[in-house]
């Protein structure tokens, strides 16, 4: 079974890291399922990965134009181009969504970019029946929270521990969410079929791709690279160091594929542990 008291684990502990990382100046910038990792596929210890698009404030950003995962980008970045802590609690706000649903808050059905574009500029979600009826009022504030369009009022890491939901374990509820499994099952396949629209790219303010991923890490300053590496230790933040690797995706565990295949066992390790 697949529970919001689950889900409010694993929104925990990527809280946790991102407080670790933004305490210390860091931006992710590129939250997403496929970047948490198990530590193993009967682990419940959640990593961060990928940091190639990561910065640290007030340091020259190497990027050019918009980029990162479509799905999770903040309204601001859409919008400005403008890259605070407060665009990683958007993509967690975003994976929240995904985790009690099991499908994105933002999607078209044609696939159009620029659809997904004016809906998460103007923070166009629902909490559609009959999916959302079994989630609890608390869980939908701290997916709210996250998800507001003004980054001044956004939710932070703090806001995230301190919300009943989170902060107490009578108000993640232990029932089953019975549209979960199926709906994210659903959701993999059409993001597999994709086949790559939801990697990192870049765009123009026209969107069009104008940057080639090879050419960008050859460019990067090996110094600003050290740098980075140097503030993510310090930060003490868990980040992938060894994992095994994902037979259905081939990348460690991620987060996406170990819900879509193994919910009832994950399901089991958390209630051991309660």
């Amino acid at each position: 079974v697949f529970t919001e008291a689950v889900a409010a684990a694993i929104v925990k502990q990527v809280a946790q890291e991102l407080h670790a990382l933004h305490s210390n100046d860091i931006l992710h910038r590129d939250l997403k399922p496929e970047n948490l990792l198990y530590d193993s596929e009967d682990g419940d210890l959640i990593k961060l990965m990928d940091f190639g698009l990561s910065l640290v404030r007030n340091t020259p950003d190497p990027m050019i134009g918009l980029f990162g995962s479509i799905d999770y980008m903040a309204p601001e970045v859409l919008r400005e181009r403008n890259f605070t802590t407060a665009c990683d609690m958007w993509s967690l706000g975003v994976i929240l969504y995904i985790l009690l649903a099991g499908y994105p808050p933002f999607y078209d059905e044609d696939g159009s970019t620029a659809a997904i574009f004016k809906q998460i500029k103007a923070g166009a979600y629902e909490f559609q029946a009959p999916y959302w009826d079994p989630v609890s009022q608390q869980a939908r504030a701290v997916v709210s929270g996250l998800m507001t369009v003004d980054a001044k009022e956004r939710m932070t890491a703090e806001g995230v521990f301190s919300s009943p939901w989170i902060a107490s374990d009578e108000h993640a509820s232990s029932v089953h969410l019975p549209h979960f499994t199926a709906n994210l099952k659903k959701y993999n396949a059409r993001r597999k079929f994709k086949g790559g629209v939801d990697a990192v790219i870049g765009f123009s303010q026209g969107g069009e791709v104008i940057y080639n991923l090879t050419e960008r890490l050859k460019s990067i300053n090996k110094k600003a690279i050290a740098e980075l590496k140097a503030k993510i230790i310090e930060s003490e933040a868990l980040v992938l160091d060894c994992a095994s690797v994902c037979s259905s995706c081939a990348a460690p565990v991620c987060l996406s594929c170990m819900l879509t295949v193994n919910t009832q066992a994950l399901g089991a390790s958390h209630a051991s542990n309660q």
